[in-house]
């Protein structure tokens, strides 16, 4: 498990004025998910099917792998690679968006 920060990107195009962070850029078939934890409440210890990115929108989680552990706040993330235990648990109502995909650039 690697914890990773996204880099804010100017967006200007069509007039627009905005600050965006990209999640993930993939090419092959991917799946999104957005999850609400209540405190307490947990995605329980298992093995990644594929590579998943899990970034924190609000709230706060800690994750852990097989070797390491974080607290994640609102704006970070970790990501997974395919086989890598994990488990993730709500210190506080959060909400989280997930990235499933084979690979990531």
């Amino acid at each position: 498990m690697r914890k990773f920060c996204p880099e804010k990107k100017e967006i200007t195009a069509y007039e627009s004025l905005f600050t965006a962070l990209p999640i993930a850029n993939v090419h092959d078939p991917c799946q999104v998910l957005l999850a609400r934890l209540t405190k307490g409440n947990k995605i329980g210890w298992h093995q990644a099917t594929v590579s998943q990115r899990l970034i924190c929108l609000s709230g706060e989680v800690n994750v852990r792998g097989t070797d390491n552990h974080f607290t994640l706040y609102a704006g970070e993330g970790v990501e997974w690679t395919k086989e890598e235990w994990h488990e993730t648990v709500a210190l506080k109502e959060a909400l989280l968006l997930i990235v499933e995909a084979s690979s990531f650039e």
